[in-house]
C-alpha cells in the first residue's frame, strides 16, 4: 500500500479549497448579476414613473394640451418644457435599447420596436412633437429613430383622438 505523505495531502486539501472558492466566486456572481438586472429594471421602470409624473405638473398639461390643440400658440416657454419632456422620452427609450442589446431585457413586451410602438403615437400624435422630431432626428440612434419614424406616419392626430375617446365615455 502506497503512504501518502503529509505535504501531497495539504496539495489536495489545497486544490480542494480552490475548487470550492471558485463555486462559491461563481454563486455570488450569478447573485450580483440578478441584483444588477433588477436594479436596471427597476431604474427604467422608475424613468416611466418620472415621465408619467411630469405629466402631471400643471405647467407642462397646460403646454401638452395647447401642444395637441393649438401648438402655433405655445409660447417659447413651453416649448422649452416640451422639449425637455420629449428629451425624456427619447432618453428613455434609448436605455431600453441599451438594457435590450446588454440582454437586461429579454421579454418580447420590452423590445425597442414593442416600446416604441406601444406609446410613440401619444409623444407624437401632434403637431409641436412632429415638428420637434424633424429638428431632434438626427440626434437620435438610427435604429430608434427609423421605428419612431414608422410611428409617426401612423400617429398623425392620435394624441387628442386618445383625449376625445375619454371625453366621449365620460359624456356616455
Amino acid at each position: 500500500m502506497k503512504k501518502i505523505d503529509l505535504g501531497q495531502t495539504l496539495g489536495i486539501l489545497a486544490n480542494v479549497g480552490v475548487i470550492v472558492g471558485i463555486i462559491i466566486l461563481v454563486i455570488e456572481i450569478n447573485q450580483a448579476t440578478v441584483t444588477t438586472r433588477a436594479e436596471m429594471v427597476s431604474s427604467f421602470q422608475d424613468r416611466w414613473v418620472a415621465i408619467d409624473l411630469s405629466w402631471q405638473s400643471e405647467d407642462l398639461a397646460g403646454a401638452w394640451a395647447k401642444a395637441i390643440e393649438n401648438p402655433e400658440e405655445l409660447t417659447v416657454t413651453e416649448m422649452v418644457q416640451l422639449n425637455g419632456f420629449m428629451w425624456s422620452y427619447i432618453d428613455h427609450i434609448s436605455t431600453n435599447r441599451i438594457l435590450w442589446d446588454l440582454g437586461i431585457f429579454e421579454e418580447p413586451q420590452t423590445s425597442q420596436e414593442n416600446i416604441i410602438a406601444g406609446n410613440a403615437h401619444v409623444f407624437f400624435g401632434n403637431k409641436f412633437s412632429q415638428a420637434w422630431w424633424v429638428e431632434n432626428r438626427a440626434h437620435v440612434n438610427p435604429s430608434s429613430a427609423a421605428l419612431i419614424d414608422r410611428e409617426i406616419e401612423q400617429a398623425a392626430g392620435q394624441s387628442l383622438d386618445l383625449y376625445d375617446r375619454i371625453r366621449t365615455r365620460i359624456l356616455e
